[in-house]
């Protein structure tokens, strides 16, 4: 029996021993990796192209919170689209990924015989994803509730919000594209007309020119001619303000062989534009407006509700936003945080304020960065990549909006900004990530996962360069395939 337990007990000591030394074992290879995945980032970091650069990193384990590696960490830098991570988190934890916007159509005097003896209200409340299609929907209530004439006025009511159009910081001389579009409580079609254009059938004939809505709130001044099959196509589209009045204006040529375009321009006066709209559905619809279309207020007593129209879920919303990186849409977010959690109308500053105060909860002081804005548009954000970690490493631990804030972000050689990027097989589908680019400015920053089955937070940031965007971003990509292979 003796014999048979001191046999027993050396068996567990062998046992034992093979234990701790595998575990040693493991620990120093593990060791070993770490400290060639740092030296090979040391590596890609000496690229000559980003000799003028200011570059930082941060990589960090979210099983164990290790830091794997950083460069610049807590330096402060130009965050562009970035910013987008701090507005969709803190949208998802304070309003919640159900939380939908509306759009409400009401009345004060009475009808009779289907006549409307007064004005008719068309009051937005932010919704970011109000489409013609929406505004169809209530033109069908108002009519299924049986008016058939406005004895009054369409007034536009966007006072959920401020009147200031733009963010703070945003480029005087940016073109009236897509990704400066003018903000509004009450907006459709994210404040841009949609603009077809195709060739003439010979040349010298004019262009043809359609814009979606068809509307009368644009002109178009088409100057623009179908040039020689074969040469370049010179052809400019301008959004031009002339009197109040949105003008796209069409110059140049294309060429007759041409399969035409498709651009998209932003309009001034958001409400103005969308109730413009709405009046000329109504009028469509079989309803006849007497009056004009103009902005003011509803009253705040006596108002009945003829039809309202909720968006879509939050957490839908904000999957197009960061798979987009739409602009409109965050600063649409970031006032309808500042209306619900601070009060009307809706600032950029009270958002702003929402999101600092989001932020301090998680650890991170409001004083230590600095926004202007919910996009990153503005050239005053300044955000470190040890900053954009931590929020990245909570929203990934936070199993409530966990799934929202991931699914939001692009993935890398299959969507959203990044469909291009990363697409060969070892390194696709492996990031989730946001980017963000300005001039002189690069930034990607999300989630990778490891060879290893480990789960990392990154934030590479890149400012102050002068050589190709793209030539920074394929630097990016080759960190992020160091991440994944590690």
């Amino acid at each position: 029996m003796r014999r048979l337990f001191n046999y027993s007990l050396l068996t567990i000591n062998y046992l034992l021993l093979f234990f701790f030394s595998s575990c040693s074992l493991n620990m120093y290879v593990y060791q070993g990796e770490e400290k060639m995945f740092r030296k090979e980032l040391d590596a890609i970091l000496r690229d000559t192209l980003l000799t003028q650069a200011t570059v930082g990193i941060k990589i960090v384990s979210i099983k164990d919170n290790k830091v794997l590696y950083e460069y610049n960490a807590d330096k402060l830098f130009n965050p562009a689209s970035n910013m987008k991570l701090l507005t969709s988190a803190a949208a998802l934890v304070k309003l919640g990924p159900e939380y939908r916007f509306k759009t409400a159509v009401y009345r004060i005097n009475k009808t009779r015989n289907g006549k409307l003896s007064g004005n008719l209200y068309l009051k937005g409340f932010g919704d970011p994803d109000l489409k013609i299609q929406d505004l169809e929907g209530l033109v069908r209530e108002i009519k299924w509730r049986g008016i058939r004439e406005i004895d009054g006025d369409l007034i536009a009511d966007d006072s959920y919000f401020d009147d200031t159009r733009r963010g703070a910081g945003w480029a005087w001389d940016e073109p009236p594209v897509y990704w400066n579009a003018r903000i509004g409580a009450l907006s459709v079609n994210e404040n841009l007309i949609e603009v077809r254009i195709k060739p003439g059938k010979k040349v010298g004939d004019c262009v043809g020119v359609e814009i979606e809505p068809p509307t009368t709130y644009v002109k178009i001044d088409n100057r623009g001619i179908t040039g020689v099959r074969g040469f370049e196509t010179n052809l400019t589209v301008d959004r031009i303000l002339e009197k109040d009045t949105n003008v796209i204006a069409v110059a140049g040529t294309l060429t007759v062989d041409s399969r035409g375009m498709v651009l998209y321009r932003n309009l001034e006066n958001p409400p103005l534009y969308t109730a413009t709209v709405f009046g000329e559905l109504l009028e469509e619809s079989g309803i006849k407006l007497n009056g004009g279309v103009r902005i003011d207020t509803l009253p705040s007593d006596s108002t009945i509700e003829l039809g309202i129209h909720y968006s879509k879920p939050l957490a839908e919303i904000l999957y197009y936003m960061n798979k987009a990186s739409s602009n409109f849409v965050s600063e649409q977010v970031l006032k309808t945080l500042g209306t619900v959690f601070k009060s009307e109308p809706g600032t950029s500053e009270k958002g702003i304020s929402v999101i600092g105060d989001f932020m301090g909860q998680i650890g991170i002081d409001s004083t230590e960065y600095r926004s202007v804005d919910g996009s990153g548009l503005s050239i005053y954000d300044l955000l470190s990549p040890s900053q954009i970690v931590t929020l990245l490493v909570f929203m990934y631990q936070n199993f409530a909006y966990q799934p929202e804030y991931l699914t939001s972000l692009p993935v890398s050689g299959i969507d959203g900004t990044l469909r291009k990027r990363m697409n060969e097989p070892r390194v696709s589908r492996r990031v989730r990530a946001k980017t963000g680019t300005l001039s002189g400015t690069s930034c990607l920053s999300g989630y990778a996962s490891t060879k290893r089955g480990d789960v990392l937070a990154f934030s590479i940031m890149m400012n102050n360069f002068l050589v190709k965007t793209h030539s920074v971003r394929e630097i990016q990509d080759r960190i992020c395939g160091a991440l994944v292979n590690f």
